[in-house]
């Protein structure tokens, strides 16, 4: 993801999540799935 975006606070974050993937995360969750965003 070598794209250039603008910062998004974590509840903007774990909304877009929850609108892309219909889940609901816990703070564990996100923290690790976004480890795992930026390592791609």
């Amino acid at each position: 993801m070598g794209r250039k975006i603008r910062q998004l606070t974590p509840a903007e974050v774990l909304a877009t999540l929850r609108e892309i993937f219909g889940i609901e995360l816990g703070a564990d969750d996100s923290t690790l799935l976004l480890k795992r965003l930026a390592e791609q």
